[in-house]
């Protein structure tokens, strides 16, 4: 391997790892998301009981909801639920109260919970679509896949279509395969 080459690969490592906090998990499309949801409802969020210290790696973020429609449930739910969420970058912290959120969310232990690996959580705008990060609108219709999750032979569409990773870990872990490759 050429000292260049040497060069290039350790700069894209330092890069990579420079103050990196991301949440890491396999990304998959929001339709596999809601297909493989345990709940998916829109609601209301009334309350935030967010701990003092936020960002630890243990702590979680408690929201109340009031559920205005309910998409899918393999249970019958109560008018307003509890969702926790984790409070570090792979949980949803930044919800408003008074906003109305389409949510596609597991139950773990009997406890509703959302994150950013397995769950979608879209706002509604005033044109009553639901939108990611406030301004973006969400590429699909996030409730047309609710009715269509399963095929005729009862298996989850979308099941297993993962979209590969493309943050700088996953171009550096390319580069530094690649990279090895030459050297053999």
């Amino acid at each position: 391997m050429s000292s260049l080459s040497l060069v290039v690969v350790l700069t894209l490592v330092a890069i990579s790892f420079k103050g990196s906090t991301a949440c890491k998990c396999i990304q998959l499309a929001d339709e596999s998301k809601i297909c493989l949801a345990d709940y998916v409802i829109s609601g209301t969020l009334l309350e935030t009981n967010s701990p003092a210290e936020q960002n630890s790696l243990d702590s979680v973020i408690d929201y109340r909801v009031s559920v205005g429609k309910v998409y899918r449930s393999f249970r019958k739910l109560p008018t307003t639920l509890a969702i926790r969420t984790e409070g570090h970058t792979c949980g949803f912290t930044d919800l408003q109260v008074n906003a109305t959120y389409f949510i596609a969310g597991q139950i773990q232990d009997g406890m509703f919970m959302i994150n950013r690996c397995s769950s979608v959580v879209a706002k509604y705008g005033p044109d009553n679509i639901p939108y990611r990060d406030s301004d973006v609108k969400v590429n699909v219709n996030v409730t047309s896949g609710v009715t269509s999750c399963h095929e005729e032979e009862g298996e989850v569409k979308g099941y297993g279509s993962a979209v590969l990773l493309t943050s700088n870990v996953g171009l550096l872990i390319f580069v530094l395969c690649a990279a090895i490759l030459k050297m053999f």
